[in-house]
């Protein structure tokens, strides 16, 4: 969900910055409280990411700043053969 608040640029829920990121919430949040990326919390119980911060947090993550492609972690390594 992309919303425009007092035009000052675009705000992106958790949930559409996780989506971005190609992270699961949690992990966004956990990023968020350990001071990773900032956020802005609009009440009690929304907080809203700019979209610009999701950009340079793309480079934290590992993905290209223009890539908006979903990336999931499956929990594997990926380990090259020698063969």
């Amino acid at each position: 969900m992309e919303r425009r608040i007092r035009q000052r640029g675009t705000w992106l829920s958790p949930q559409a910055a996780s989506r971005e990121l190609g992270l699961e919430q949690h992990q966004l949040l956990r990023l968020i409280d350990n001071g990773k990326i900032p956020a802005h919390r609009i009440s009690r119980r929304f907080i809203r990411l700019r979209r610009v911060d999701v950009n340079r947090a793309k480079f934290l993550v590992g993905l290209p700043a223009g890539d908006g492609g979903c990336v999931r972690s499956t929990g594997f390594r990926v380990v090259e053969d020698g063969s």
